[in-house]
């Protein structure tokens, strides 16, 4: 048994003695293991991702939403309308109650946005969502005028990242305090987060707009090992397990358990960090290029993900609006690599320092160890750093990377399925950028107003080849999402924002 193994049974062991004392209905307690919980808890401004995402959707809702391939759906906005370029109206879903009985309006929608637009709110991972928006009106109290200073052509799927707070419970507590003990309009409202027992209590909200037909409770344990997941799941302490790696399938299968799968709108890799550090080597081109031929992306996806990811050259996914199809992955090419270090002049006795978080998607160790011995075998040294998500997400958001050159990011378009999404957060226009290239600038801003959608689609893909020339990050694979189940779980589906347990019910196929 390989020493992660043991661990993984240690820890498993551990979480065996996490089942709550008191859980009436037991047949109605869904229990689930992911590998954490929103460091950030419940603000779901934080991020757009796991570990966050998957909680905050089961508790908030958002005004709009994305299905699973990319086309829009209402959320707390049943409708929508853009009445000049700069001119949005958004019509609200009657009778919605958030979890503490105050009324679902247009207020609501109002408030949460001018949180965003405060100063502590504009610290937010999402916060640059609202820059264009100048003014918030409510025509009546189910409908919301929206008026930006451009054009914005995805309006309505920036919504989607527009969670809605209750203004008055917020006004009253405060952002600190209301992340302690949130309150939203959607399926489960929390109990406890766990801090003494190491698991998130949920309860269902009957009144929510997609209420539980059947779940009374969740139990979400946090079990940053695969191994331990895996082995809650065998035992019968959890119903679902996510997260877990493509190399755990057969197993569990031949055993009987439901697998599931997703492909994500998500690209791994390694994004160089320029502003503030431009006395390192990657500031240089063809540093970065090299870096990106130095690695053989073809063994990764054969051997190290068994033919389940996609390597690729740009951040996007085929299924992404704005994926060019002629922008292919960089070639192995070691000895190209050697030749552009050696017109850069590199200095070969300096060490490069990465710095990753691990745990959050299968093979995530294994894929940055690859990397890193990749670049050594191109004569480079390598400082490889693993982290947790939540020093992670500090350093991203605050820009704040003492000596560090690179860092892991995924290109997330699953908020948009749109390539701005990932551009936004990776270039100039973020809040506090770690690069930008002077020449994209023209480009993205003419992109960010395009009302016409196929031109606009055009000239993505036009800035798609551009970036990979320019080579701000070593753009590695997309993946597939993979989560497992007992037989007793029906409905279970995985969505860009996790999966909604509100569709799951628990009992013996008929």
């Amino acid at each position: 048994m390989t020493a992660k193994k043991i661990l993984g049974f240690l820890l498993f062991g551990f979480f065996l003695t996490l089942e709550p004392i008191n859980n009436e209905a037991l047949a109605k307690t869904l229990k689930i293991a992911r590998t954490a919980i929103p460091p950030s808890r419940g603000i779901p401004f934080t991020g757009v991702s796991q570990p966050g995402v998957g909680i905050w959707s089961l508790i908030y809702d958002a005004l709009t939403r994305i299905d699973n391939q990319g086309n829009l759906e209402a959320g707390l906005a049943v409708g929508w309308e853009v009445v000049s370029p700069t001119k949005w109206i958004f019509y609200l879903r009657p009778n919605v109650l958030f979890q503490n009985g105050e009324a679902f309006n247009a207020t609501a929608v109002i408030e949460s946005i001018a949180l965003l637009k405060t100063k502590e709110g504009a610290r937010f991972y999402t916060a640059s969502e609202v820059d264009n928006i100048i003014g918030v009106e409510a025509q009546d109290p189910l409908t919301v005028v929206i008026e930006t200073a451009k054009p914005d052509p995805i309006m309505p799927r920036r919504a989607s990242l527009l969670w809605v707070l209750p203004p008055i419970t917020l006004a009253n507590r405060g952002v600190e305090s209301f992340s302690q003990n949130p309150v939203g309009s959607g399926p489960f409202r929390l109990i406890d987060w766990g801090d003494v027992t190491g698991a998130v209590y949920l309860d269902a909200f009957n009144d929510s707009w997609r209420a539980s037909p059947d779940i009374e409770h969740l139990n979400i344990y946090a079990m940053q090992d695969s191994v331990t997941r895996i082995q809650a799941l065998r035992s019968g302490q959890v119903n679902v397990a996510e997260q877990i790696g493509f190399d755990d399938l057969e197993l569990l299968e031949g055993e009987g358990f439901k697998t599931y799968s997703r492909r994500v709108p998500v690209v791994s890799g390694i994004a160089f960090r320029v502003i503030g550090n431009e006395l390192s080597p990657v500031s240089d081109r063809r540093v970065r290029q090299a870096m990106n031929l130095a690695i053989n992306r073809e063994f990764l996806v054969n051997n190290l993900f068994r033919g389940t990811a996609v390597a690729t050259g740009q951040g996007a996914v085929p299924f992404v609006n704005g994926y060019n199809p002629d922008v292919v992955p960089w070639t192995f090419d070691p000895e190209r690599a050697s030749q552009l270090l050696k017109d850069a002049e590199y200095d070969f006795d300096r060490t490069l320092k990465i710095q990753v978080a691990t745990g959050i998607s299968g093979g995530d160790t294994l894929l940055f160890e690859f990397v890193a011995q990749s670049l050594r075998a191109i004569g480079i040294k390598i400082d490889l750093r693993s982290i947790p998500y939540a020093k992670w997400l500090t350093s991203f958001t605050n820009n704040d990377w003492g000596d560090v050159d690179a860092f892991s990011l995924a290109w997330d378009n699953s908020a948009y399925y749109d390539a701005i999404r990932a551009e936004t957060y990776s270039g100039c226009y973020k809040a506090q950028p770690f690069f930008c290239a002077p020449a994209t600038r023209p480009i993205f801003e003419a992109i960010s107003v395009e009302m016409d959608l196929e031109r606009r689609t055009q000239m993505l893909q036009n800035l798609m080849v551009m970036q990979q020339e320019i080579a701000p990050a070593i753009w590695l694979v997309s993946g597939t999402g993979y989560v497992a189940s007992g037989n007793d779980v029906r409905g279970l589906k995985i969505t860009s924002r996790g999966i909604p347990y509100e569709s799951v019910t628990l009992g013996a196929e008929h």
